[in-house]
């Protein structure tokens, strides 16, 4: 295999390049999540498809509830609670690319009138104050260059008694080398990897209450690991047709988190926290 590409590339390799929504789609899925494995024959899209179900359970929210989702991709999520539970979703992403395919496959799954794609930066919600019952994001917040302006915008969103419900990566800083935080906030777009403490001191100060946490960490080796194994078993065919440099940059980001994953240095949490009424 020709050596993985710099890491410098990092943004052009990860965003906005033609193929990189192919491999994704064609490794990983519809739904670029992490996936929490119920049992030792659960696979990845299974997986992937229970950590939304956990975490719906984790929202306990009313069905006439409005959730606003952040970082929507393609909008796997949003047809799930659609689907699920019959509610109400504003699903939002800055990738206009990725708004117009979860449109079109909202319209093809039949749950459209539940579902409005829309464009919106987390950072700066175009939403007045107190219009969504959740707000809800699924590996994204990582990507925030201000967390706490975010986490502000969400408090700000929500109607009081309003739940925020997130899944992220998290870092344990102590088990990793300076190289290794530099490449997961350069993977990342941050400036930034937080801890669980993190998460919850930014939730807190952004006026959040009834904090809770759920480490789901013990998930991420065998997510990785899956990864690396479909795209290293199917290396051949996407190089076809997918630019080589975009598929080994992947391979080398995912056998960097099933390794640092492996030895605690990348972990996985489910957060849940109440703005007051």
């Amino acid at each position: 295999m020709p050596k993985p590409t710099d890491e410098q590339n990092n943004n052009q390799l990860h965003y906005g390049r033609t193929g990189i929504d192919q491999l994704y789609a064609r490794v990983w899925g519809d739904s670029i999540q992490f996936g929490y494995y119920e049992t030792p024959t659960t696979d990845l899209e299974a997986a992937v498809i229970e950590t939304k179900r956990q975490m719906l359970a984790i929202a306990d929210i009313n069905q006439d509830g409005h959730v606003l989702e952040v970082g929507s991709g393609w909008g796997a999520t949003a047809r799930y609670l659609a689907r699920a539970a019959g509610l109400r979703i504003t699903a939002t992403n800055i990738e206009n690319d990725h708004l117009i395919v979860g449109r079109t496959l909202s319209e093809l799954s039949g749950v459209h009138s539940l579902i409005t794609h829309e464009y919106a930066d987390f950072h700066a919600l175009p939403f007045s104050d107190a219009t969504f019952d959740v707000w809800w994001a699924q590996e994204a917040t990582v990507h925030a260059t201000d967390k706490q302006r975010m986490f502000s915008e969400a408090f700000r969103t929500l109607k009081p008694g309003g739940r925020i419900v997130f899944s992220d990566q998290t870092t344990n800083a102590q088990l990793c080398e300076d190289k290794d935080l530099e490449r997961i906030k350069a993977r990342h777009g941050s400036n930034d990897a937080y801890d669980m403490q993190g998460f919850i001191n930014a939730l807190s100060k952004a006026g959040f209450m009834d904090i809770k946490t759920f480490d789901w960490s013990g998930h991420m080796n065998r997510h990785f690991t899956n990864l690396v194994l479909r795209l290293e078993n199917t290396y051949g065919q996407l190089i076809a047709d997918i630019p080589s440099d975009i598929v080994d940059f992947n391979l080398s980001m995912w056998r960097f988190g099933r390794d640092l994953s492996a030895r605690g240095g990348m972990g996985w949490a489910c957060f849940s926290a109440t703005k007051p009424t």
